[in-house]
């Protein structure tokens, strides 16, 4: 896993208009909770195309990690907007319940 991960961070430093290569970067750097990192990437991807949905998806749980609920749930429903696999509404549904959890405590 690392590996992949390291290769994904390379790729995309070497070719930073490969969206693929910034997402699953910022994806992995997520994963490893070095979130600053993982939002450049994800930013970079974004900027490139403000439509994937599972950009838009890693984009809202970045925001739910950094504490940032208003924008997560921002990107999460642009992520089902722009046709998020169904597969996926089970993990939206889970930050959405969390977040929800946390605002009534």
């Amino acid at each position: 896993k690392d590996e992949l991960f390291d290769t994904y961070i390379a790729a995309a430093n070497d070719w930073p208009q490969w969206t693929y290569m910034q997402k699953y970067a910022g994806i992995a750097q997520m994963e490893r909770c070095n979130y600053g990192s993982a939002e450049a990437y994800l930013q970079q991807a974004y900027k490139q195309d403000k439509k994937d949905p599972t950009l838009l998806f890693a984009i809202g749980a970045l925001k739910y990690y950094q504490g940032k609920h208003e924008a997560s749930v921002h990107f999460f429903q642009e992520a089902v907007d722009n046709e998020l696999p169904t597969e996926m509404y089970d993990y939206v549904t889970y930050y959405l319940y969390q977040i929800k959890g946390e605002e009534t405590e």
